[in-house]
């Protein structure tokens, strides 16, 4: 259900911040109260049938409808506030570790990869070496080879437009 509601969410432009300010202000001011109705009268449901199955499915229903709703509302309140600007300094400090996690992990890939492969830089005669399991592996210039290939893997990964300015 939730993927589903996600897929409209983000095609209607509900999640991408294309709304007006109202928008969002009205579906938290409905979503939020409602959700934690739901979640009230479900814990109440939970303790009268003294947490136990199978009458507890039917009460946790009503905890699962309220989350559902209680993440769409507090949704709308995260893309409201930062529609109105009140998290700017945040979205500023944020972008900047995004973008030193992406460089620590594109870092960490290539280097780790090119560690860990048999041998890192291979024997001075770029022999074939056994790793601890036994298997044989190529040393030298293949480890090179792999390391740059997980970089590439890791850079494949990312979303299109992703440290675009």
């Amino acid at each position: 259900l939730w993927a589903f509601l996600r897929a409209y969410l983000l095609r209607a432009g509900f999640l991408d911040g294309r709304r007006t300010a109202a928008t969002y202000t009205v579906v938290a001011a409905l979503c939020v109260p409602v959700a934690l109705a739901l979640a009230w009268y479900g814990t109440v449901q939970l303790e009268r049938v003294a947490f136990g199955l199978p009458q507890r499915t039917v009460a946790d229903l009503w905890n699962y409808s309220g989350a559902i709703l209680a993440s769409v509302g507090y949704a709308a309140l995260l893309i409201l506030a930062v529609k109105r600007g009140v998290l700017g300094p945040v979205r500023r400090t944020l972008a900047a570790v995004g973008q030193m996690a992406l460089t620590t992990t594109c870092c960490k890939a290539s280097s780790l990869q090119f560690c860990f492969s048999a041998g890192a830089l291979g024997s001075p005669d770029g022999s074939t070496m056994r790793d601890s399991w036994g298997w044989s592996r190529r040393s030298g210039c293949s480890s090179l080879f792999s390391a740059a290939g997980g970089l590439c893997s890791t850079a494949s990964a990312l979303p299109s437009g992703c440290g675009d300015r």
